[in-house]
C-alpha cells in the first residue's frame, strides 16, 4: 500500500516521497478501511510542506487534508457505514491508496457524484459556510466583500451568499507568485466586476 510522506520542511518535490508500506489489516472496532479515490493538493498542504503553516507536524508525516474514497471494510460496532459507501475522509493522511480510519472520522457522500469535487469537499465549503453563518450575523441583502478571493473559497463564498443566501457578494482579485509563477485572477470570476 502506497502513501505520501513529508520527510523535511521545503520544496515539495524535493522533500516529499512516495513510501510501500504494509498492507491494511482488518479494521478494528468502530473503524473503517477506505480505497482513497481522490486526494486533492490543498494550498494548505502546499504551505505546510513548505515549513509556512501555522502548525508542523512531527516528520516524518503522512500528507493529504482532504480525500474520498470507498469503504473496502467495516470493523465491528460500525451499523451507520457499510462497504461500498462512498465517503469524505476527515482525517489528514489521505494521500494514500487506502487508509484505516474511526467511523466517526468520514462522512457519507453521494456514490453518483463527481469523485474530484467531492475530495474537495472539507475545506473551502466549510471555510465559506463558516464565514457567511458563523462570523458575523447576516440577512438576506447584506453586502458581503472578500479581498484576495483567489481560491475556491471566494468562488463558495459567491455561491452560497448570492444564490443561496440572498447576500450580495463582491470578491477582488489579488497579484501573488507562487513558485516563480504570477497569478492574477479573480476566484469570484464568474460574478464579474459590479
Amino acid at each position: 500500500m502506497k502513501y505520501v510522506e513529508l520527510t523535511r520542511f521545503g520544496i515539495p518535490w524535493e522533500v516529499c516521497r512516495m513510501v510501500e508500506g504494509p498492507a491494511l489489516g482488518s479494521p478494528g472496532p468502530g473503524e473503517v478501511n477506505i480505497k482513497v479515490e481522490a486526494g486533492p493538493i490543498n494550498p494548505a498542504e502546499l504551505l505546510l510542506i513548505e515549513g509556512k503553516y501555522a502548525s508542523r507536524p512531527p516528520l516524518p508525516a503522512r500528507l493529504g487534508i482532504e480525500g474520498v474514497g470507498t469503504i473496502t471494510a467495516v470493523g465491528e460496532g460500525v451499523n451507520e457505514l457499510a462497504m461500498g459507501d462512498r465517503v469524505m475522509s476527515l482525517g489528514r493522511t489521505n494521500w494514500a491508496q487506502e487508509i484505516q480510519v474511526s467511523s466517526g472520522a468520514v462522512v457519507k457522500v453521494p456514490k453518483d457524484a463527481d469523485v474530484q469535487q467531492l475530495s474537495m469537499l472539507k475545506v473551502n465549503p466549510a471555510t465559506a459556510m463558516f464565514m457567511l453563518e458563523r462570523y458575523v450575523n447576516l440577512k438576506p441583502g447584506d453586502c458581503v466583500i472578500q479581498n484576495a478571493a483567489n481560491s475556491a473559497v471566494g468562488q463558495l463564498y459567491h455561491s452560497v451568499g448570492e444564490n443561496q443566501r440572498g447576500q450580495n457578494t463582491q470578491c477582488s482579485p489579488a497579484n501573488r507568485t507562487v513558485w516563480g509563477i504570477t497569478q492574477n485572477r479573480c476566484g469570484c470570476g464568474s460574478i464579474g466586476w459590479r
